[in-house]
């Protein structure tokens, strides 16, 4: 058909590395993570967002909703392929005239099934169900807003946050993820932010 699948030039997320931890603790991801897609999945019925953003520096932090206990949480780490150096196994791997590696299928590639837009200051947004608990993309719950605390000289931080609920579907929206000392004078983010969910 004249449709070229993989070449020299084909680039994709592979998984880099994958795990489970706690919100409120940091992972060290040892790379730069803004050439990364960082997915989370939930459990049922958690709001959850990021702490300073997913996409900073070599590390983030999942963060509960202000008030709820700590909870544990997957996530995968998916880095630019051409990056990788090649994996064992038997798999297409596809390499360039340099020799270096530009795909190889012994790694999990990104598998986005769903995406969403999604507007700061919308508040609460409940999605249609794509069939499962999905991976949402980390990296575009970053939007965050500071308030100051009336009771006390606090500033209040608000980031956007995922729930997926008993019923599979998916809800967003802005919420509380902890309360720290001294007022902070952050603007909050405006825009409009895809939400991706994968498989």
């Amino acid at each position: 058909s004249g449709y070229v699948q993989i070449d020299q030039n084909y680039s994709n997320f592979a998984l880099y590395s994958s795990g489970s931890a706690t919100t409120g603790s940091i992972v060290i991801a040892g790379v730069d993570l803004a050439e990364c897609l960082v997915f989370i999945r939930l459990p049922l019925n958690k709001w959850a967002a990021t702490s300073a953003g997913a996409s900073f520096g070599d590390r983030f932090i999942i963060m509960p909703e202000y008030g709820t206990a700590n909870f544990t949480y997957e996530y995968r780490i998916y880095r630019y392929s051409l990056a990788l150096s090649p994996s064992t196994g038997y798999s297409l791997q596809v390499f360039r005239g340099d020799g270096s590696l530009c795909f190889d299928g012994n790694r999990e590639q990104t598998r986005i099934v769903s995406a969403s837009n999604y507007t700061l200051g919308s508040g609460l947004v409940t999605l249609a169900s794509v069939g499962f608990n999905p991976w949402i993309l980390a990296n575009t719950l970053d939007f965050v807003g500071v308030q100051a605390n009336p009771s006390a000289s606090n500033s209040r931080w608000f980031y956007l946050g995922a729930r997926v609920n008993g019923d599979l579907t998916i809800s967003l929206n802005t919420i509380q993820t902890e309360i720290t000392g001294g007022v902070i004078s952050v603007p909050d983010n405006t825009g409009t932010t895809n939400i991706l969910f994968a498989q």
